[in-house]
């Protein structure tokens, strides 16, 4: 037997609170693509807008509406790389991974990286402090101690901290979280 799922529109008070919730994902989403703040959130926001407009139509639970608004993000974040036509950049070879892509790998991959900057958020401040500047910043153990006038040791205890903080909070994801980091260290 197949279940008809009703399609359901939110109240503006619950559309806020999923606007709220998403927001900053949204925006990561659009930042893998565009750098320029400004027309990242105009990007997030025009799309959070469509969203508003067509929820009746696609709307059956908060999950689906989020699975849409990641990928409505990420295809305008790319109209918007094709409408400026970039010189001397093919942009199938800037952005390849856009054609193997299917929206489901999308979402997973785009939940995985906002798991993980949660996780970070939650690493005591130093510690975050120190594991962004070398992960964000591809700063060397060496750099960041002459930066915050520490110890090179003090900088290799304060990772394998954060690492480990991160692998519990992260445990369900742990082996791609690992295969981001190696791949990020590799690019180096």
């Amino acid at each position: 037997m197949h279940y008809i799922k009703l399609k359901y529109k939110l109240t503006y008070k619950e559309f806020e609170k999923f606007f709220r919730d998403n927001y900053h994902a949204a925006s990561l989403i659009v930042f893998r693509y565009i750098s320029d703040h400004s027309l990242v959130e105009d990007i997030v926001q025009e799309s959070f807008i469509i969203l508003w407009e067509k929820q009746s139509k696609i709307f059956t639970t908060t999950e689906d509406l989020r699975k849409y608004l990641f990928v409505t993000v990420r295809n305008r974040a790319i109209s918007y790389l094709r409408s400026i036509k970039i010189k001397n950049v093919d942009l199938e070879v800037s952005l390849p991974e856009i054609k193997q892509m299917d929206n489901e790998k999308l979402y997973d991959e785009e939940e995985l990286s906002v798991r993980i900057e949660k996780a970070i958020k939650k690493l005591p401040t130093k510690c975050r402090e120190i594991f962004l500047l070398a992960y964000v910043q591809n700063l060397t153990y060496n750099d960041i101690a002459r930066r915050l006038s520490i110890s090179k040791n003090t900088v290799k205890t304060q990772m394998v901290i954060a690492y480990r903080i991160l692998r519990q909070e992260l445990k369900q994801f742990y082996f791609e979280f690992l295969f981001l980091c190696l791949k990020k260290y590799k690019l180096r």
